[in-house]
């Protein structure tokens, strides 16, 4: 479902209706925020790929997607805006924190999970997100239970003890 009405509408205002939709499969489109993060990720990921094996990169990206994540975290998970000359209410969905650590993070968990300058700069830029005095309640238990994860990432596959206690010490 894209939209509700709570009155029968005519097949005109229908049309109407639908011609504010944009209906894409193509999940880079018209969302150039979540995109671009998405492209970071991909390129952390990427960097930390067997065949490169380039960690400075990957810490980069992270870098920038915690300044960038910092901000987005404010955003609220539903905004609404209303048409002066219409009696519609437009409302817009954003992305939840949630998944979008799960899309950007996670893969980046995956493939640094060895990586011990990688983790530490993924934990700081986490940890740095979550001082945003705007985020909310839910979106901070989410950056939580990602480092929660995190965590549990180095527990299982850091093999050098100090290293790991080094990194634990960082939580």
């Amino acid at each position: 479902m894209i939209a509700k009405v709570s009155e029968h509408l005519t097949d005109e205002e229908v049309k109407e209706l639908l011609f504010c939709f944009t209906i894409s499969t193509n999940r880079h489109d018209g969302d150039e925020g979540i995109s671009g993060l998405i492209k970071l990720s991909e390129i952390a990921v990427k960097a930390m790929s067997p065949g490169i094996n380039d960690p400075g990169t990957a810490i980069e990206a992270i870098v920038k997607l915690g300044k960038l994540l910092y901000k987005t975290v404010a955003f609220a998970n539903a905004t609404s805006h209303k048409m002066e000359q219409k009696n519609v209410i437009i409302v817009t969905h954003n992305i939840s924190v949630d998944e979008l650590l799960r899309i950007i993070i996670q893969p980046i968990r995956f493939y640094a999970k060895e990586d011990t300058l990688v983790l530490f700069q993924l934990i700081k830029s986490l940890q740095y997100v979550l001082r945003n005095p705007k985020i909310s309640i839910d979106n901070k238990h989410s950056l939580e239970s990602e480092l929660a994860n995190l965590k549990i990432d180095i527990q299982d596959n850091i093999k050098n003890e100090a290293d790991k206690k080094n990194l634990l010490k960082v939580f």
